[in-house]
Formats: C-alpha cells, sequence, structure tokens
C-alpha cells in the first residue's frame, strides 16, 4: 500500500511504504465513490472503472449494485455482498466482509 501527502506549502510529493503489507492479487474490483451528490458520485466512479478497464484491470462501478446515497440495513447489505461475490468482484472494501 502506498500513500501519497500532497503538503499545501510544497509541490512535492512524500510517499509511505508498509513494511508489514500483505499485496494481493484481485481479478475484479469495485470502485466506491462517497459524495451527496449521485452526480458527482457517478461521474468519479464511471471515469475511475474506465481508467482501470484501459489499464487492463477489470472493474465495476459502486453504482451498478446500490444506486442511491442512503444508509443499507444489514438485510440490504448481506444482498449487496452477496451479488458482489456472485459477480466475481473479490477487491472491495473488507468492511462489507464483516458481520
Amino acid at each position: 500500500m502506498v500513500i501519497m501527502i500532497l503538503t499545501q506549502c510544497s509541490p512535492k510529493f512524500s510517499t509511505w511504504t508498509n513494511p508489514n503489507y500483505d499485496a494481493k492479487s484481485y481479478k475484479k474490483i469495485v470502485v466506491y465513490g462517497i459524495s451527496n451528490n449521485i452526480t458527482s458520485r457517478l461521474r468519479y466512479e464511471s471515469t475511475m472503472v474506465s481508467v482501470l478497464k484501459e489499464a487492463g484491470i477489470d472493474a465495476v462501478s459502486a453504482y451498478d449494485y446500490k444506486k442511491d446515497g442512503n444508509e443499507s440495513t444489514e438485510a440490504e447489505s448481506a444482498a449487496i455482498l452477496q451479488q458482489l461475490l456472485d459477480d466475481g468482484v473479490d477487491g472491495r472494501d473488507p468492511e462489507i466482509n464483516s458481520g
């Protein structure tokens, strides 16, 4: 995992690498956009999915699984997780896997 830090006064970038990070390989990932504006969310997710696909990474938009920005019930979350699994998405937010 690499994190880039941008400082306000300097155009320089710093990187930090976690030496304990266990790198994983994914076949298909889901892109989540977080925004109160559904149009912005959809635009972000669509753009990221396109960029990833151009780089040879199979990706899907979270919007395909949850259209609104409302919090999901446990039952809805379980149904979304099952649909992601059924569709072969193995790169997703680990928080979805718990519970």
